[in-house]
């Protein structure tokens, strides 16, 4: 798992910077892209045609490096839109919005305007907010708990690290349904159970929600649209009122806007499309 650790920064540092410590199948970060694009392009039913819905944060040189390793895979690059502009457009709303994502290393905060056409108008990235943050303070929270209850620290080893990470994404989507849950992990001894709330979780990230709070300040009159990634974490949807978008937003998004997307040239990063003529009532 310390190689994850290492490389799963690969997308935001996309480019042909060698990596950190000379691998025998990848030499930089683009190498490692275009294997996971091979991957995904794979379990996707090798389509012949692809759009790219990309973040906020890639750069002009990130996305032509995108394209180069694009250009090299077995499929037809339909076009580039931003990726909280299609999920935005699928949502259906008007007037100003603020598209709401977390990544695994960042917050992605885009602002919108959804009229006679719907634009993105700003997109800022916050660094010192991301869910590998969540998931860090949380494993340590919850390591700490099965010290106090069975002096068990899954943390000691490296079994026991990877069966707490594999089982936190299940704890969190059952504390986004009920305040309190038992959490089991597999001691030397047999299973071990502590009950954990969503309250001690929101108070152990406490920090990282204030940060997000006070991000949130300057967009006071934009209706929120979180991704599920977001609206998932304990208590968020409380502290943040909003829509929360569907999973499919972003591909159906896409694939609504697909005779736009495919007008455009496809090396040029679409970030505004006409509104849909007919709002048929998704949420």
């Amino acid at each position: 798992h310390h190689g994850a650790q290492c490389f799963d920064q690969y997308w935001q540092q996309l480019g042909v910077t060698p990596l950190p410590t000379g691998g025998r199948h990848a030499r930089h970060f683009a190498d490692l892209a275009h294997a996971q694009l091979l991957d995904l392009h794979c379990a996707a039913g090798r389509p012949a045609q692809v759009i790219f819905a990309v973040p906020g944060y890639l750069t002009r040189d990130q996305l032509a490096v995108l394209l180069g390793i694009a250009h090299a895979a077995p499929f037809r690059i339909a076009g580039l839109i931003d990726a909280a502009l299609a999920a935005t457009a699928y949502s259906t709303l008007s007037g100003d919005i603020l598209h709401l994502d977390l990544l695994r290393h960042c917050t992605l905060l885009t602002s919108l305007h959804a009229g006679a056409e719907i634009k993105r108008r700003e997109v800022r990235v916050l660094p010192e907010i991301g869910l590998n943050l969540f998931h860090e303070r949380w494993a340590r929270h919850i390591a700490e708990r099965f010290i106090a209850s069975h002096r068990y620290d899954p943390l000691h080893t490296g079994a026991g690290e990877q069966a707490l990470r594999n089982a936190l994404p299940g704890w969190l989507t059952a504390l986004g349904t009920r305040p309190e849950i038992h959490a089991r992990l597999q001691g030397p001894r047999g299973p071990l159970q502590i009950a954990l709330t969503a309250a001690e979780l929101t108070e152990r990230a406490a920090p990282l929600y204030a940060a997000l709070d006070s991000a949130l300040a300057n967009f006071d009159n934009a209706t929120r649209l979180l991704t599920p990634s977001l609206a998932l974490l304990p208590d968020m949807v409380h502290r943040i009122p909003g829509r929360t978008l569907a999973p499919e937003a972003v591909g159906a998004g896409c694939l609504t806007y697909l005779p736009h997307i495919a007008a455009r040239p496809t090396n040029v990063l679409i970030t505004r499309v006409p509104a849909p003529e007919v709002c048929t009532g998704r949420s």
